[in-house]
């Protein structure tokens, strides 16, 4: 089962949809892949491509919309990608971080500090880490639910891992930075993903950097999800 987004874009009211993707959703929804084909889509007698493409560009603008996300968050105008966005997590400036007064560093986990869904770090990610931890508090926050994946993960990570973390919902985030006394201003959160590590850090109002995938070697559908949803955003 799922929604159509083509009678949700048909709908000159908003409010379902706003409704769904503020308090329904992780932040993301999953599409069928015959979107991306007219061929297929008049086949099976679906709306074309073009729809779609219209309902992906109109997503992130409800989602940012002023909204209550456990604490206040919401923002009237939110531009997802700033400057900092880089090729992978290694092009991280520590000393720029720490000059601007930046505490505490907040990652996502797969694909963004480990190859994902591999369980396991890259022996370089380690001699990376090692570096820089000393300067800041860090932390792991995944959308992960997997209890096992998470444990085996905190086992062997450099710092603390937080499972189910609900991004874009910052609510997460908050908690773990208040029970380090720090405000968002003197976090950022790092992450390969704009509409839920990026968009969670823009809702928290602290510093964010987009980075691309630790893995150079990942399969065509992932590359052209992530090309999509950057395609998105400002």
């Amino acid at each position: 089962s799922g929604i159509r987004f083509d009678y949700l874009l048909a709908d000159s009211d908003d409010t379902f949809f706003k409704e769904l993707v503020t308090y329904h959703i992780s932040g993301q929804l999953k599409v069928a892949p015959e979107h991306i084909s007219d061929a297929v889509l008049s086949k099976m007698g679906k709306p074309e491509n073009r729809v779609y493409e219209k309902f992906v560009k109109k997503y992130p603008t409800i989602m940012v919309k002023p909204v209550d996300l456990s604490g206040g968050y919401g923002v009237e105008k939110l531009e997802i990608k700033k400057k900092v966005d880089l090729k992978n997590i290694y092009e991280i400036n520590f000393k720029e971080l720490k000059e601007q007064g930046i505490k505490c560093i907040m990652f996502d986990l797969d694909s963004t500090l480990m190859v994902s869904k591999s369980g396991t770090f890259l022996p370089e990610t380690l001699e990376w880490f090692a570096t820089f931890s000393k300067d800041f508090e860090t932390a792991i926050l995944s959308n992960n639910k997997n209890t096992e994946y998470i444990n085996n993960a905190s086992k062997i990570a450099p710092c603390k891992v937080i499972g189910n973390a609900n991004k874009p919902n910052p609510k997460i985030m908050s908690e773990y930075l208040k029970s380090l006394g720090f405000v968002p201003k003197q976090a950022v959160m790092v992450g390969d993903r704009p509409l839920t590590d990026i968009l969670a850090g823009k809702l928290l109002g602290c510093k964010t950097i987009l980075v691309g995938s630790i893995n150079p070697h990942e399969n065509l559908p992932t590359k052209f999800i992530r090309t999509l949803e950057r395609s998105t955003i400002r």
